[in-house]
């Protein structure tokens, strides 16, 4: 069985399962009922023999869709949750292989067989298990009970692993001549990883040369992993903090804090309870899509763990017993996201304070410290942060809460309290909160005083001349309103008043903007300390895709500028801008282009001045990965922690989308997707409109769901389809007769003429002998020729034939 499909295209076993006809003559098929009660297609077998298939290749294809014996890369789903991309065995029989490895990777329960990594069908795995094959779009739909769930591996049945080394880079270098001054400015940021078995390596730093200097200086290494079973990120090294209330401090030493992506919000605060009269399949639906199904055995059931849910959609449940009959009840929508009670989180880390090269001079002994924080919720809108932070010269206590409405409304206050041994004592205070009026309206405030004493830590490390440090404002005051409408465009004010030691001041800005015809205009006033005052306007014209503005800058110690610029874009991936300025006596000139190629972005651009001066500047930014397969990739955006390697050989300048991001295979047919959201379904779809027209892909999309610390690589198998459609003309000039049959040199079918003429020649027959046949007329052989070259661009090619 499993050799006669081997030596069939996929293509092939599909259409004849399909029953139909690649070259649309019907293979005549009817239905029978078997004695399991499936319906059974019986074939033509006499017109498959025409066609050179045998008679079992329609026995395999005539009880259900399966999928070809062998090794398949698949995406399963289970219980119509997030679908996986795994490596699926298929049997003699095209049903799935439940080995110990895959049941792992689905966290299922893995039985116990005495011929260990057997090929068990589903009956022998779980008897209550439903299989639903998909061949036609790679996929295995499973529906399977609770119990078969193992409880240690359901929450983490995330794709894991991976191993790669990378670099993410980030160069500018200019260069300045005339106008008195000159010289060249270099600087690349570097950061070098490794990823091990979820485990993430970094190592972050920066080479600068300047005119008088130049050198390279460490910043940080860490090592990190996700602590699944605590929801939770462990990192060591040298960090910065991650504290709600001290976050940022530099130091040499280790935190755990919980991770804001493992924590799910799926669990219902009353749980969906019914009763199945057999052994039912649950389904739960919101706006008509399921979000969740399950198999329960007889009797009372209980759901609560369900996956994420959408706030104001009740949830219709749906109960389909063994015999057809069917049970429909709904529960109340769960909470908005307004008002759900988010999860509590903590951080709490441990370490000394970390020392730049560049603070050599200025300061005292780092001290040991040790920080934490946990937030929580009082009240389903009413959030508490408690934070604390204790080293040897210096104790700080930070206490939040932030309070939220359905109204889009908002409130925070905020009390830190510090001692510190040069100060004492200290307190700071801050609200801030934001709201909407009505009528398009919106309102923002914030208040921030503090103590003259109040320090924070780094008034305890650094030594400060004088009679001592003071922090640089006292007070502060901010107030904002805006205000929207379709017809008169956009207004906002915004109003503070700061206090220091040296006195205080006031500051306004007001700015309006509304769209007169296809422009858009805007205007933004100013006024600040020391009677400084300052407008600027500017106009926008689009032109396609691209466009044209003009800006007007002017402030009242009488200086002032005139621009205009033009913005255009040779491609979807090249942009370029002119841009022409002038003040009361100099003028100058730029230019500059930017691009982002599956390898970089680059950027790079020039300015002339009428005083003589120029510049000169160009820069990239991109990344690189080697994975453990040996892989080289290239990207143009900054590899995180979780990444994917996408390869379609042979393939390049096709563009993937997903993950947030845009990128493209570069000339080793090789995509960096440079950052995937751990523990969250992610997609990445192949821009059909980037695939030459003579190329086919095994799949047009990949469903991601990785574990932090994950690397993926993934092949797309792809396919050159060279097509020849032959005008066939006989020896008396007429074109071949339409239903003529097109035979090769051993006889075998492989079509009809069709149009005028016409018949298409695919891939290997290409080249080939090709013959005519038709009714009281003898065979005769098709001349042609084969063209030198297939255009991409083109389905298919076409050349003059004749049959003699």
């Amino acid at each position: 069985m499993s050799g006669v499909c081997r030596q069939l295209t996929l293509a092939a076993c599909i259409s004849m399962g399909l029953g139909a006809s690649l070259f649309g003559t019907d293979i005549h098929a009817s239905a029978v009922d078997t004695a399991a009660g499936s319906a059974e297609i019986l074939f033509d077998t006499k017109l498959l023999a025409n066609r050179g298939y045998s008679e079992e290749v329609a026995r395999f294809f005539s009880r259900e869709a399966r999928f070809l014996p062998g090794q398949k890369q698949v995406t399963v789903t289970v219980n119509a949750g997030r679908g996986q991309l795994r490596e699926v065995r298929f049997d003699g029989e095209g049903q799935v292989c439940f080995e110990r490895a895959l049941l792992h990777q689905l966290g299922m329960r893995v039985p116990e067989t005495p011929e260990g990594d057997a090929c068990l069908d589903s009956k022998e795995v779980f008897p209550a298990m439903r299989v639903d094959l998909k061949p036609g779009i790679a996929r295995v739909n499973l529906i399977v009970p609770e119990d078969a769930f193992d409880p240690a591996a359901r929450e983490s049945a995330y794709r894991r692993g991976g191993r790669a080394a990378l670099l993410n880079y980030s160069v500018f270098a200019r260069r300045l001549q005339g106008g008195g001054s000159g010289g060249d400015y270099f600087q690349a940021q570097l950061e070098s990883g490794l990823n091990v078995d979820n485990w993430a390596f970094r190592s972050q730093g920066t080479y600068t040369r300047a005119k008088f200097s130049a050198g390279y200086q460490h910043q940080a290494a860490y090592v990190q992993r996700g602590i699944e079973s605590m929801q939770s990120l462990l990192q060591a090294g040298q960090i910065n903090a991650a504290s709600d209330g001290f976050g940022g401090m530099p130091i040499i030493g280790a935190q755990i804090y919980s991770d804001n992506a493992q924590i799910g919000t799926g669990a219902l605060a009353v749980p969906i309870q019914g009763i199945a009269e057999t052994q039912a399949v649950i389904e739960l639906r919101q706006r008509g899509q399921v979000i969740y199904r399950t198999v329960v055995a007889p009797g009372p059931f209980s759901l609560s763990d369900i996956g994420a849910v959408a706030g104001h959609a009740d949830i219709d449940v749906v109960v389909m017993e063994e015999d057809g009959r069917t049970t429909r009840f709904s529960v109340p929508a769960p909470m908005s996201a307004a008002t759900v009670s988010a999860p509590p989180i903590y951080h709490l880390g441990v370490g000394r304070y970390r020392l730049g090269a560049y603070d050599a001079s200025a300061i005292t002994a780092a001290p040991w410290l040790v920080y934490g924080d946990y937030a929580f919720n009082v009240r389903p809108n009413l959030r508490l942060i408690q934070s604390a932070l204790l080293a040897k010269r210096y104790q700080g206590l930070s206490a939040q809460a932030s309070l939220s409405t359905e109204s889009s409304a908002w409130v925070g206050a905020n009390l830190r309290v510090s001692r510190s041994a040069p100060k004492g004592v200290g307190y700071e205070w801050q609200v801030q909160g934001s709201t909407s009026l009505g009528g398009n309206v919106s309102a923002g405030l914030s208040w921030q005083s503090r103590t003259r004493k109040f320090s924070v830590l780094e008034d305890t490390i650094y030594r400060y001349d004088g009679e001592g440090y003071v922090a640089p404002f006292l007070q502060s005051l901010s107030a904002s309103l805006g205000w929207s409408s379709m017809m008169w465009g956009s207004f906002g004010y915004s109003v503070s008043h700061t206090r220091d030691v040296t006195g205080s001041y006031i500051t306004h800005s007001l700015n309006a903007g509304r769209k007169l015809g296809r422009a858009h205009v805007n205007l933004s006033l100013q006024k600040g300390v020391q009677s400084y005052k300052a407008a600027y306007l500017s106009v926008t014209m689009p032109l396609g895709r691209d466009r044209l503005s003009t800006r007007l800058y002017h402030r009242n110690t009488g200086a002032h500028r005139v621009a205009a610029n033009y913005q255009g874009k040779l491609s979807s991936d090249v942009g370029y801008q002119l841009d022409a300025s002038g003040t009361g006596n100099e003028r100058s000139l730029s230019a500059s282009v930017a691009a982002q190629a599956a390898y970089a972005q680059w950027s790079g651009g020039v300015s002339q001045s009428s005083q003589g001066s120029r510049s000169m500047y160009g820069s990239a930014t991109g990344s690189m990965v080697v994975t453990d397969d040996r892989t080289v990739a290239m990207g143009a955006g900054k590899v995180s922690d979780t990444f994917a390697v996408v390869k379609v050989p042979d393939l390049s300048g096709l563009r993937l989308t997903g993950s947030g991001s845009g990128v493209r295979t570069s000339a080793w047919g090789t995509a960096l997707v440079p950052t995937i959201y751990p523990y969250h379904p992610s997609r990445i779809q192949v821009d059909g409109k980037s695939l030459p027209l003579n190329y086919r892909l095994e799949t047009t999309a990949i469903e991601l769901n990785l574990a932090r610390g994950s690397v993926m690589t993934q092949t797309i198998g792809a396919t050159e389809i060279r097509q020849l459609m032959l005008q066939v003309r006989m020896p008396n000039g007429s074109f071949a007769r339409v239903g003529s049959s097109v035979l090769n040199s051993d006889g075998d079918f492989m079509g009809t003429v069709i149009g005028e003429g016409n018949l298409i020649l695919t891939n290997a027959d290409i080249g080939k002998p090709v013959y005519l046949e038709s009714s009281g007329a003898p065979r005769c052989q098709v001349s042609y020729e084969t063209p030198e070259r297939f255009d991409p661009e083109s389905p298919y090619e076409e050349a003059p034939a004749t049959c003699s």
